[in-house]
């Protein structure tokens, strides 16, 4: 996967169009979208997500329904380092996704079909370099953010607090924003990643911002027990193993 954030990422809509259309046009309506003007040789990539609204394509023709559209950009040196470490080791590539949709993958692939149709999820990626907050539903709201520094090796530091508390102001104004934009709430947030392992990390989060925190463990659904000595595993697995869903068929 690549890093998102030197990456442009965005969901929009557009006219009705087919995946194949999608492809010719990709180069003029990333333009239109994506913010480029500064990425160096940008590699583009889209997906049709479906139907823009449910409630249009049940009032009216489909044909009149638009299109949900995912559009991304990476500055080709960063997609190509990628590519070059893998060549070094002998091996190639069947995709180069990003680190927010690779997650994600992780995530919906174990949320039951009902789950984020009606209300959004968010996923926690709490890393050693910066804590990121990923955010979205079924019927449409795609949203990614830095929500905090990195964080302290020892969760028993006295910096564990601070560390919390500019975590916390990050996820409420994520959220916030959110619910503005995509006139959805927020169901509950997965967290995953090493550093949501630490202990007390997410009761703090929880009865500081008011919601339900789960630990997400993304080997549980590929067929491992997801702990080892009764100590959870997985968590700072997450981005392979939402790449290992694009041969699964679950693929989202």
């Amino acid at each position: 996967s690549v890093g998102w954030k030197e990456a442009a990422l965005r969901e929009t809509e557009l006219p009705p169009i087919t995946p194949a259309e999608l492809d010719r046009a990709l180069p003029f309506e990333a333009r239109n979208h994506l913010e480029l003007e500064n990425m160096e040789s940008p590699v583009l990539a889209g997906q049709v997500l479906g139907a823009a609204s449910a409630t249009a394509v049940l009032e009216a023709e489909p044909a009149a329904a638009g299109s949900r559209v995912l559009m991304a950009a990476v500055p080709r040196a960063r997609r190509d380092w990628v590519v070059a470490v893998l060549a070094q080791a002998g091996l190639e590539p069947e995709v180069v996704d990003l680190e927010p949709l690779a997650a994600l993958n992780a995530l919906f692939a174990e949320l039951p079909l009902h789950a984020a149709v009606d209300e959004a999820v968010g996923l926690l990626d709490v890393g050693g370099r910066h804590a990121a907050l990923h955010i979205a539903s079924r019927r449409g709201g795609l949203l990614t953010r830095t929500v905090g520094p990195d964080a302290p090796a020892d969760p028993g530091s006295p910096q564990e607090n601070g560390y919390r508390l500019k975590l916390s102001a990050g996820i409420e104004q994520t959220i916030t924003f959110y619910r503005g934009r995509y006139r959805q709430e927020i169901a509950a947030i997965h967290a995953a990643g090493g550093g949501a392992l630490a202990a007390g990390r997410l009761e703090a989060l929880a009865a500081s911002t008011g919601k339900r925190f789960d630990l997400f463990l993304p080997l549980a659904g590929l067929g491992a027990r997801g702990e080892i000595d009764g100590r959870p595993v997985g968590p700072e697995y997450l981005m392979a193993c939402g790449l290992c869903r694009w041969w699964d068929g679950a693929h989202v």
